[in-house]
């Protein structure tokens, strides 16, 4: 849309523009992308809630209902976690859980608008250790007017105490039918399970587990067809209407990523393949946008993943490299990020972009609305901060139409099947006793593997001696793992040269203890580019919106609007940025292209939500 000034200056430079016939056009001219991308995208506050709850009730977390119409939410009533519901602007606040639970976390509203998925917390030790017991919250005749309400336990196939295993971040699909977790078992590690939720009498059991950690090959001679059975898994959650399992695995050494699994086909593929850590994700209802966390320009892992090598050992390394960086950055680790679900994020390359509503705060909750032009967002302070607070707010995205959301499905157990084993026959690396087995790698060298103990405790090693599998980059040296006992302490030791085309090392050794507490260091350097220390919230780089940048294509009376994302070299073309030059305001198409006149001393601003504004002017630098 184009708008006119009244003012004078104004109006005369609109009429020498639109009456030149010869456009001042500059250069060299950047090109927003050498490779086929989307195009990022503005983003603004609709509103910030202010929820109606009565005194001493304070609000943790909130997401949208299935009803598309009210708030599942998570309040704080007399030093306890509950549930509750409200309108879309925070008010006819209900306390729905009150009375029938004791602590009510881990919060997923079911489908049918019936029932609430929850997690009892109370008994967790520190460092994520102990019982979690799962329970469904029952309303009638709804969870937005809930007259009568039940609490139902949930049986799970195993897990209850630390010794015989922990059930993780379980999450029922939109029909409550089946249930995936994550179970935690302290002889063979970290199993990605599925089972039919069914009720029994007075409580719900799961039944049928079956696991889904991807295949490999058994019988082999080389490393790379193990490595997915050495991995540290975690998962699932429902995307696409029941469509797509999204996991967190580690694709190389101690490099956490975000992976996709089709229900239908068992197809798996990387979401996100750089070498810091990304977790968590929301696909939108239309399947074509994902939310998800990242570490990304940050540098949080990247000190132990830069020098790249098969994950061998991750089964039993990650679990405490990984929570010393996570419990030392928790408010600096997961920067909030956008990008289009079907191209996914790229070492070096597209990784969508960040969203930074205010550098301030970070997003640590997000939930789409039906239409996947809005989102419900949960933030908290950033690094430095003290005590806990949050703002919730609804996104939107001005650029976007609204569409149809994908419709949930039912799981078929034919499907599952072929994606999944029973628990029985799952038979991974760890809990293994091999104390050497000489590996190969596809192109040359070594790698010889040692496992001894179990998940819960247990010593694990690789030595590589001139192993690669590309032909590019070759390895050699130790890394080792000695858990003494998984939730408490363990020691990890490396001494890695990579040399070809990733030279370098990678140096440490590093005491975990519980929670956040380590000792000890990590030092690495690959290709000139030298880390050191393990990062925490102390040295949290300060995070920023993007900026805008202005140019001038070849061919007259266009302005191009880019914006450069960090670890993308490629500047990014950016749509539904509004253009000005004096009164003549255009909004920039898919290829963040604006067709407005321009002449020679003309200034050109740029506007997008989300990022820093840009100006230019015409003909100058």
């Amino acid at each position: 849309m184009v708008t006119v000034g009244r003012g004078r200056r104004l109006l005369s430079i609109l009429l020498v523009m639109t009456t030149v016939v010869a456009m001042v056009m500059i250069g060299p001219q950047p090109v927003a992308s050498a490779d086929p991308s989307p195009s990022l995208e503005p983003f603004e506050v609709e509103r910030v809630l202010s929820f109606s709850v009565p005194s001493g009730v304070t609000v943790d977390s909130a997401d949208v209902a299935p009803d598309d119409q009210h708030l599942i939410v998570e309040v704080m009533v007399s030093g306890n976690s509950q549930i509750a519901v409200t309108d879309l602007n925070g008010a006819g606040y209900q306390c729905i859980s009150c009375g029938v639970a004791t602590n009510a976390t881990k919060i997923k509203a079911m489908g049918d608008s019936k029932r609430v998925w929850y997690a009892n917390t109370s008994g967790q030790q520190g460092g994520g250790a102990g019982h979690i017991d799962y329970q469904i919250l029952e309303c009638a005749p709804s969870i937005y007017d809930c007259q009568t309400k039940a609490s139902r336990k949930v049986q799970f196939p195993a897990g209850g105490s630390l010794l015989s295993g922990q059930n993780r971040e379980a999450k029922p699909d939109w029909y409550g039918e089946y249930v995936t977790w994550n179970e935690v078992n302290p002889i063979e590690g970290t199993r990605m399970s599925i089972a039919r939720l069914t009720l029994s009498g007075d409580h719900y059991v799961l039944t049928d587990q079956r696991i889904f950690n991807p295949p490999w090959v058994k019988k082999t001679d080389y490393a790379a067809d193990l490595a997915n059975a050495a991995h540290f898994y975690e998962g699932a959650s429902w995307n696409n209407g029941g469509r797509t399992l999204k996991y967190q695995t580690t694709s190389t050494g101690l490099n956490y990523d975000i992976w996709l699994l089709d229900t239908a086909t068992g197809n798996r593929r990387p979401l996100t393949s750089d070498l810091d850590y990304n977790e968590a994700g929301d696909i939108a209802p239309d399947g074509k946008t994902t939310y998800f966390s990242s570490a990304r320009g940050l540098n949080r892992m990247t000190v132990f993943t830069q020098l790249v090598r098969p994950a061998l050992i991750d089964s039993a390394s990650f679990g405490q490299i990984g929570r010393v960086s996570l419990w030392n950055n928790r408010r600096c680790m997961n920067e909030p990020w956008l990008m289009d679900t079907a191209i996914g994020q790229q070492e070096g390359g597209y990784s969508g972009q960040p969203i930074v509503i205010d550098p301030a705060w970070t997003i640590r909750g997000w939930s789409w609305f039906d239409d996947s032009t809005r989102a419900l967002v949960n933030e908290q302070p950033g690094p430095g901060s003290s005590g806990k607070e949050t703002r919730i707010s609804i996104l939107k995205f001005p650029a976007r139409t609204p569409t149809v959301p994908q419709t949930p499905i039912h799981q078929d157990p034919a499907r599952i099947a072929q994606w999944s084993v029973p628990v029985k026959d799952f038979n991974p690396l760890m809990g293994r006793i091999r104390p050497v087995r000489l590996l190969k790698g596809k192109y040359s060298g070594t790698a010889l593997l040692s496992y001894f103990g179990a998940y819960a405790s247990g010593r694990f090693s690789v030595s590589y001696a001139n192993y690669s599998d590309d032909g590019a980059t070759f390895l050699n040296g130790v890394e080792t793992i000695l858990v003494v006992l998984a939730p408490l302490t363990a020691t990890w030791s490396a001494n890695l040269t990579s040399s070809g085309a990733r030279k370098g090392y990678l140096r440490g050794l590093v005491v975990v203890g519980p929670d956040s507490n380590y000792l000890g260091g990590v030092e690495s350097v690959i290709n000139g580019v030298k880390l050191a220390g393990i990062p925490t919230q102390k040295n949290c780089p300060a995070r920023s919106q993007p900026p805008l940048s202005i140019s001038f294509p070849a061919g007259g009376g266009r302005v191009l609007v880019t914006a450069t994302i960090p670890e993308d070299p490629q500047p990014r073309p950016v749509r539904g940025a509004t253009v000005s030059i004096g009164p003549v305001t255009v909004t920039t198409n898919d290829e963040g292209i604006a067709v407005i006149p321009t002449i020679a001393g003309a200034t050109v601003s740029a506007l997008a939500g989300g990022f820093q504004p840009a100006t230019r002017v015409v003909g100058g630098p």
